[in-house]
């Protein structure tokens, strides 16, 4: 290969990614096979790897690459409250929390509405709704729509016991933004909190603006069984 067509390859490599928020390899591989340009894996990794160093594109978790350069960052202020109470009254529990407070500023509906949603085994979601319904929390055990019809007009702040899911993303006790993404598009539907398409909505203003963890994200997505939505607004 002489230095034109090394310059024309790399173009090609440049073009695609521009356009692509998120992709892993293979999907790059394609494209440029579509085009009639074959790569040797070697050369092809090289040249995101030089892109990588250039910093014009971005890992994007375990086998996944984002042209997003700014990292979405998770407020966790308004689950500490919760989250202090149950370590302190629970030290050895094991548990994870969310709440539609951390994504206030994408919603157009849920304003001033305060979901908490938090994680534990099964066995342990009855001692914790005793403890927190013993505390004047607006609390509901593993709901469904039918339990919550007086949700939104019982509390500015509720929060939801559910089991815990295997291997979620989560640091320490809080969940990560790829949990917090995967398990709200569960919850908009079994809760009924708002329609379809202004889950996919509020899901792009957050993924294709900021960077995200997306092999994390379909990782957990698979576990939840949804992982094909995901992988269709990606693609």
């Amino acid at each position: 290969m002489n230095k034109a067509e090394k310059g024309e390859n790399k173009r090609l490599v440049e073009d695609y990614i521009r356009d692509k928020r998120y992709f892993q390899i293979q999907d790059l591989r394609e494209a440029l096979r579509e085009r009639g340009v074959l790569f040797l894996d070697k050369t092809l990794r090289q040249y995101l790897y030089v892109l990588k160093k250039e910093k014009r594109l971005f890992s994007a978790g375990r086998g996944w690459y984002s042209n997003l350069s700014a990292p979405f960052s998770l407020d966790t202020r308004p689950i500490i409250k919760v989250t202090d109470n149950l370590r302190e009254q629970f030290p050895l529990l094991s548990f994870s929390c969310w709440s539609t407070a951390q994504l206030q500023s994408y919603f157009h509906h849920l304003q001033g509405i305060n979901l908490i949603f938090v994680y534990a085994g099964k066995d342990d979601l009855l001692p914790l709704f005793e403890f927190l319904k013993g505390n004047n929390y607006e609390c509901y055990l593993n709901p469904t729509k039918r339990d919550l019809n007086t949700l939104f007009l019982a509390s500015p702040e509720t929060i939801i016991l559910r089991p815990a899911i295997s291997e979620e993303p989560r640091n320490g006790y809080a969940a990560t933004i790829e949990k917090v993404l995967v398990d709200l598009f569960i919850e908009h539907e079994r809760l009924q909190l708002f329609d379809t398409r202004e889950y996919w909505t509020l899901f792009e203003k957050i993924a294709f603006q900021y960077r995200i963890d997306m092999a994390r994200l379909m990782r957990y997505a698979g576990r939840r069984g949804v992982k094909r939505e995901f992988e269709n607004i990606i693609d």
